[in-house]
This record gives C-alpha cells, structure tokens and sequence, in this order.
C-alpha cells in the first residue's frame, strides 16, 4: 500500500456541495485560461505554507473581494498520477475521488487566525 499525501485546493464556497458530490474534476477554469494553462488539470498546494503564502499575496487578486473561500485538504496515495511542477504545487489530470477531500475551512481569506493555526490544524488531523 503506497503512502498518503497530503495536498489542499481552495475554492469558492459554493462549489463545496457539487465537489463533495463529485470531487474535484480537471477543468479549465477562468483562472487556468487567464494563465494560458493548456489542458484541463486540477491544481493542488503541496502544503500549509504554500496555501497561506497564496492567500496572503496573489491568490486573492482572482477572486472578489466578498467571496468566502473554503481549504480543502486532499489526502491521495503518493503514486497519484499528477507533477509537482514545482516546490508550491502539484498538478494532475486525474479526478479527485470526494472520498479523498476534507473541508478546512470555509472561508480562509476572513479568518485572520487561519493562517496561522493551518499547519497545527493540518497536522492533528
């Protein structure tokens, strides 16, 4: 049995109740076509850090300002397909099973004390 690994998405609120339905599907959403991504991909943080380094610099410049976001941690097998593209992100073509996401938090860029507690939070689960 492969080892888990422990990655996180954020997304808009209100897509929780179709990704826990479904998972997260590869797509080629606004912010992928705003950045010419070339094919429909889900995109992952590789850890806490990299999910509160996004929230506090660029993350929030593609989305508005009143939209709650939810963390999402995405527990998948170490041989998930998918490349760490580099240190901040894992990127895959491959569905996300919803049996392999967890809800954080359900509005990361209003919870002022989120970001310093996520790696405590991260690591007791």
């Amino acid at each position: 049995m492969s080892a888990i690994v422990r990655y996180f998405h954020i997304t808009p609120v209100e897509n929780l109740p179709a990704i826990l339905r479904e998972g997260l599907q590869p797509r080629l959403g606004e912010r992928s076509q705003i950045l010419g991504e070339p094919e429909p991909a889900v995109y992952l943080f590789t850890s806490a850090e990299a999910v509160d380094d996004a929230s506090m610099n660029w993350l929030c410049d593609y989305f508005d300002e009143e939209e709650a976001l939810a963390v999402l941690a995405v527990d998948v097998s170490a041989d998930f397909p998918g490349d760490a593209e580099n240190e901040f992100e894992f990127v895959t073509t491959q569905p996300v099973p919803p049996h392999c996401l967890r809800v954080m938090t359900e509005d990361v860029l209003g919870e002022t004390q989120y970001f310093s507690t996520l790696p405590q939070v991260c690591n007791a689960t």
